[in-house]
């Protein structure tokens, strides 16, 4: 069993507007790619798994990355466009 975690956060902005969570991923290379996944876990395979989580064993998986090229991972606040 890999490392799980959920990050389901949403905000909303002063402005009105809504903010969702979504995950960046820096690669050793220092390129930079924003998903838009609010959890990640690492697997034993040696992937780590971006995905959007929608309810108890109810997910859906958006990128699946070797761990041996993530330099790091984070989550970050944008505005949701809905």
């Amino acid at each position: 069993m890999g490392i799980d975690n959920r990050n389901m956060g949403e905000e909303r902005m002063s402005g009105g507007g809504r903010m969702k969570t979504n995950i960046k991923v820096v690669f050793k290379d220092d390129m930079k790619c924003l998903f838009d996944a609010d959890t990640f876990r690492f697997e034993d395979n040696g992937f780590c798994y971006l995905e959007i989580f929608h309810e108890e064993d109810d997910y859906e998986v958006v990128a699946c990355i070797s761990t041996s090229e993530i330099k790091y991972l984070m989550f970050v606040k944008v505005e949701d466009e809905n």
